[in-house]
């Protein structure tokens, strides 16, 4: 069984996708909460998911222009420190002065730098004549971890 899951560069760009979706649907709603907690207001967090959000517009044309001079999948690899600097800088928020709007923009940034290419290589390594079996397959397996994922909260 194991073996069929990973055959295939779309069954390995799902598994991907919903580790992913698993990931934050364990980590991104408590962000509001916890800014909220950390004495931040309601109008700043309201700003600060603007700016994550014009950011994510904006660094579409950064990220096509990336994809065509190095490759699609290297740009999604270029993610993972922007990830990483965004969870760092948000645990550490309570401990730093770290501007709110700068930590939106990364986030922004690196959300950008993730969901576009893997809506490019799912295009890229789908199957026309059976995308739509292909898609169904791949939303009944990515909606149902985020589900777990709320469930292991508590």
């Amino acid at each position: 069984m194991i073996k069929r899951i990973f055959k295939g560069n779309l069954n390995k760009l799902h598994v991907m996708n919903s580790i992913e979706g698993l990931g934050w649907s364990m980590v991104g709603i408590f962000i509001p909460i916890y800014l909220l907690t950390l004495g931040f207001s309601l109008q700043q967090v309201f700003i600060y998911y603007i700016i994550q959000n014009t950011v994510i517009l904006l660094t579409s044309f950064l990220v096509v222009y990336l994809g065509r001079i190095v490759s699609i999948k290297k740009v999604l690899i270029v993610r993972f420190p922007f990830l990483l600097l965004f969870l760092t800088l948000l645990y550490n928020l309570q401990n730093i002065d770290f501007p709110i709007y700068l930590l939106a923009i990364i986030d922004g940034l690196q959300l950008m730098l993730y969901w576009f290419p893997v809506h490019i290589l799912f295009a890229q390594f789908a199957d026309k004549k059976i995308l739509a079996h292909q898609q169904v397959n791949y939303s009944r397996f990515h909606n149902s971890l985020p589900c777990l994922g709320h469930s292991l909260e508590g």
